[in-house]
């Protein structure tokens, strides 16, 4: 069987740009900057230049043999955790770039994409897996690496006043078995205004795999899943803690 990858996109658009009073930068340039990875301590992970604002972040980790998912689960910049090496290919602060992370303990090179939309007042990125050739089959995927199986989280986020929930977040069908195409999240904070944030398969060529475990029939993994949590102002960065069963994932392949 042919190596497998998937992706998928994030999008994210404020209906009115913050501004900065004091700012020494043209409004236009200070718009272009608004957006960012400004997460340094993660792998990749999104927010404006706001103190308290939208503030999101990826994950992902090897979960065919689920004994061991917990240790498999990637977040902050670790160098402890088999990587092959990581970092950004090309970044242009004003219009995006191109990150890989050499996954090598996962056997998965995870690639970035972000770019800025709309004069750097939305965002969007692309999320791309790839099995890599040096990865092992492991407990659950003795048929061969393209029967690995990997889950991807994005957390999102909102510090200070303000609010975010799933547009259509009483479907309750949906929140029991996973919601299917995109989902899309609405949401206002008192600088960024209102925003939309969609997460979308990328593309018509990823593959889901299946598997033999009971809990398949309730957690498909062509579905997306939600998981909401209120945690205090101080925890907010700890987000590999809240994070849920394998099977909750973003996106998983």
């Amino acid at each position: 069987m042919p190596w497998q990858h998937w992706a998928l996109t994030v999008l994210a658009a404020t209906a009115t740009a913050a501004t900065e009073s004091s700012s020494i930068f043209t409004p236009a340039s200070n718009a272009s900057l608004l957006w960012g990875p400004y997460r340094p301590n993660l792998y990749f992970g999104v927010r404006p230049r706001l103190p308290k604002s939208l503030s999101t972040a990826l994950l992902w980790g090897r979960v065919e043999d689920f004994t061991t998912v917990s240790n498999n689960i990637r977040y902050t910049c670790e160098q402890h955790e088999g990587m092959a090496g990581y970092g950004w290919d090309a970044f242009d602060p004003r219009i995006g770039g191109v990150q890989t992370v050499r996954d090598r303990g996962n056997g998965i090179d995870i690639e970035t994409s972000f770019v800025k939309l709309d004069d750097g007042r939305a965002w969007g990125a692309r999320i791309r897996g790839t099995p890599r050739e040096d990865a092992e089959p492991g407990v659950g995927s003795q048929g061969g690496v393209h029967q690995m199986k990997t889950s991807v989280w994005l957390t999102v986020g909102v510090e200070g006043l303000g609010a975010i929930e799933v547009r259509d977040f009483d479907d309750s069908e949906a929140d029991e078995i996973g919601w299917v195409g995109d989902l899309v999240f609405d949401g206002q904070t008192p600088d960024l205004g209102d925003f939309r944030l969609t997460i979308t398969e990328a593309s018509s060529s990823n593959a889901h795999p299946m598997h033999s475990h009971p809990s398949y029939s309730e957690k498909p993994l062509d579905r997306t899943f939600v998981h909401s949590v209120q945690v205090p102002e101080e925890a907010l960065w700890q987000s590999k803690r809240e994070t849920p069963t394998p099977s909750a994932g973003i996106a998983s392949c």
